[in-house]
This record gives structure tokens, sequence and C-alpha cells, in this order.
């Protein structure tokens, strides 16, 4: 009963952070661990520190006593109970989680995850490398340094393997793109780049799945049909006075049949969602015509797993895909694939880059320049449907890699010398999780010159030797 209580008095003064940082560190018996069932543990890896949302580490490794390598994420708690206590039972975004690392056990039972798996937990409270009283004093630092890479002296030699990093990750994609290439009109592989790309993290999956349920082609052969229905109307409008005024009406439609369909096959127009979303009066216009123009094409819309949690909402998969809607309406008359070719030799490199951003920056207009969702309007302008970040995104994740497995498809080198040249003078895209710790591995606090394709260098590094603890095999660490 006394050491009971001395424990609950002790552990009032322990947070997640402590936790996460004795996890972190490792400061822990190695040879001590073992989980709620007794199964003895080795941590390889203990993942990387996640701040989107859903379990505390990512992509770490595990070696069981049965010889099994476990793979996935890590969620760090005080108490055991703090798995039901917050939830986690019931939130999908925790069924990657292969191990719950807490520091007292008090879940008899364990812990389910929201597909019905149960998840081991690890109880680190009997197994610590120093007395818990001193570790919520100050943390020492771990007795052994995991990275042999860390705040090394890079140099001017390592910042080229660093570029060459880059650029091994940059033919990587455009050969995953050449394969799509053998066996899909080019047309579409970009098509369906930019749609994923479009998803970010959380939805890159469902947007590429849109994309390959509702092809290119079908989305202009059913806008080029709804033209055909109105040619009547259209000749009456060329032969008036008032072009502008045609030409502006046609492109409202066009808008109109691209935001049905994209919005409708997935699932998101407000008739679809469950329970089915209210209008308001000033956008029942606006909402009721994109229900009647879905209506009217006849197409299955089976839903898909978009994921709502972690996502910024200006992020959020409707605006997305109207951005994408005015991307198609913009570019129909060239054509997507035409224009990006036309920006890759409009000039000089840096002014091609520039050309290649502008023709995918999307403004937000009407609806969407005030509202997140259907039914979710915005406290003020909430800016461009597709903004200039997510452009250069684009340009260097999917268009630049696409034009080069293009180029080697057609037999044309002058192509892809000309890719290959613009993302070498790619200036750095926004931070993510992966290039913030690659950085403050590699280099600490000292400063380098940033670029697009240092950054690409850090996260093929990563995900090709970190994540698999080959540090005698990386460029930088071996």
């Amino acid at each position: 009963m006394e050491a009971a209580y001395l424990r609950a008095v002790t552990l009032q003064g322990v947070n997640e952070i402590l936790v996460a940082r004795i996890w972190e560190r490792q400061l822990v018996l190695r040879d001590a661990l073992a989980t709620d069932t007794g199964m003895a543990l080795q941590v390889v890896y203990p993942g990387r520190r996640s701040h989107e949302g859903g379990p505390d580490f990512r992509h770490a490794i595990i070696a069981a006593a049965d010889a099994s390598l476990w793979r996935g994420d890590v969620e760090i708690h005080v108490r055991a109970s703090d798995w039901r206590n917050h939830g986690h039972h019931r939130d999908p975004r925790y069924n990657g989680t292969v191990l719950h690392a807490v520091l007292h056990g008090d879940l008899p039972g364990g812990a389910f995850l929201e597909s019905g798996s149960l998840l081991p937990t690890l109880a680190m409270e009997d197994c610590l490398s120093a007395p818990l009283e001193s570790l919520c004093r100050e943390t020492p630092p771990a007795a052994a340094e995991p990275w042999p890479c860390r705040r090394a002296a890079v140099g001017s030699r390592g910042l080229e393997k660093l570029d060459a990093a880059g650029e091994a990750r940059f033919l990587a994609r455009a050969a995953g793109f050449e394969a799509d290439l053998s066996c899909q009109a080019p047309v579409q592989v970009l098509y369906e780049g930019i749609m994923a790309a479009l998803g970010y993290a959380h939805n890159k999956d469902p947007f590429r799945e849109l994309a390959r349920r509702l092809p290119l082609s079908v989305l202009e052969g059913m806008a080029a049909e709804r033209e055909r229905e109105r040619q009547p109307e259209a000749l009456q409008a060329r032969m008036s006075p008032r072009t502008l005024l045609a030409e502006v009406k046609a492109r409202e439609r066009q808008l109109k049949v691209f935001y049905a369909l994209l919005l409708g096959a997935a699932g998101l127009l407000p008739s679809q969602r469950r329970p089915p979303l209210p209008a308001s009066f000033a956008d029942a216009g606006f909402v009721f015509g994109l229900e009647e123009a879905w209506q009217d094409m006849k197409l299955a819309d089976e839903g898909l797993p978009w994921r709502w949690g972690g996502v910024r909402p200006e992020n959020l998969p409707p605006r997305r895909l109207a951005g994408m809607a005015h991307l198609l309406a913009r570019h129909r008359s060239e054509g997507l694939l035409e224009a990006v070719l036309r920006c890759v030799f409009s000039g000089p490199p840096l002014e091609a880059l520039c050309a290649l951003e502008r023709a995918l920056v999307t403004p937000a207009e009407g609806f969407w320049v005030n509202h997140y969702d259907f039914g979710l309007p915005a406290p003020r302008d909430v800016g461009a449907l597709i903004g200039r970040e997510r452009a250069r995104e684009i340009v260097v994740n999917v268009a630049l890699p696409f034009l080069y497995a293009y180029a080697e498809a057609t037999g044309n080198p002058g192509l892809a010398d000309r890719a290959l040249e613009i993302f070498r003078l790619c200036p750095p895209l926004g931070e993510n999780e992966i290039t913030r710790e690659m950085g403050h591995l590699l280099f600490g606090g000292r400063k380098i010159r940033p670029s697009a394709r240092r950054q690409q260098g850090m996260i093929h590094i990563y995900r090709k030797w970190c994540l698999e603890r080959c540090c005698e095999e990386c460029p930088l660490g071996g």
C-alpha cells in the first residue's frame, strides 16, 4: 500500500514530455525491456518525433524475442490507462501503432486499436537507467550517441553527397513516372501526380485513387459533351456583341462540370455527407447547381477514406479539389501537358521555373474565397486554392521528374537536361518534420545554403538509410 502511494506521488510530477524524452534517448536498461505479456524487446530505432497529430513517434523499429521485427508507430503516455482516456481506441489514425510505451502500466487487459487488435504495452518504470526522481529534475544525456553522423562537419564534400542524394531521389521519382508512362497516357500520369500532391501527406492516396476512378479523359469528355448540348446557345452567343460575357458564362459552366464531377465522385457534395451538410441561404444556389449537375451525370460514388483530423482547414479535400477544377478549366483549351511543356521552354531555367509555378497557382474565386468547405465558412478570405508554396512542391515533386521521365520515354534528351537543370536551381520548399530533424541531425545550428535539391537529399537519406539504421552504408554516416 505504501509503495503504491509513493508511486502515485512520484507520478504526479511526470508529464508526457519527460516520458517521450526517456523513450527518444532510450534512458532505460535495454536488456530489461519486456511487454505486458512478458515478451522481451530490443529497440532498434525509437522512431522520429511527430507533431502532426496521431502517434508520438513514427517509423520505429522494434526487435521482439520471437525474431519478428515490428515497424510502425509508438505512442507515449505516463499511464497505460491514458490510451483509453484519450480516446485512441476509437481513432483509426493509431492503427499503425506497434507499441504503447508508458511509464506506469495500469490497464488490465491491455490497449486495443480501433481495428480491434491488441497493442503490446511496454511499462518503463522498473527499467529506467536512473531513478525517476532524478529524471524529473534533469534528464541526463544519452549514454551512447545512436547517430554517427550527428553534427558531423559535413563540409563541401558532404554537401556534394547531399546534393547527389537529392538527385537520386529525383531520378527515383522519374523512374516511377516512367513505369506509369508504359501503360498510361502521359497527361493521365501528370494528372494523377498533381492530384496526389494536392492531397498532401494525409490524403495523398484518396486523391490518387480518385484520379484513377475519374480519369482526365472522362472529365474532359463529359465537359465537352455538356458544351455540345449547348451548341445552339453558344452559336447565338458568338454572334452577339456581348462575346466577353458569353466566354465568362462558358467558363463558369466548365467549372461547374469539373466541380460536380470531382466532388461528386469523391463523395464530398453536401448531400453525400453523413449526415448531409446544410447550405446557407446565400450559398444555396451554388450548392444546388452542383448537386443538380452531378445527378445529371449518373456516375457512381463509392466513397473514399478521406482523413479530416490533423488537416489544416485551408487544405481540406473539397478546397483542393476545387483548385484542381480551376486548374483544369484554365488549361482546357491548350491542354495540361502542353501547358507544362510550354512553360519549361519559356526562357532561361529560372524564368521557366517561375512560369511553371504561375501555371499551377490557382486563386480562389466565388464560393471558395471565404469557405473552407461546404457548411464551413471562413472568418476571412483564405487565399489561393493552390498557393505558391504548394505550386512549387508540385513543380519539384511532380512536374520536373515527370518531364524527365517523359523525355526518356520519348527520346528527348534536351527536355531531360532542362528538367534536371531547373530542379538544381529550385529554391527550398517549406520545411517538414523530416527536413527539420535531418537538418538538426546533420548540421546542428550551423547554416548551410538551402535548396530544394538538398532538402530532397535529406529525405532520400532518411528514408533509405536512417529508417533501416544502415549507418555504415549511408554516404554521410559511413
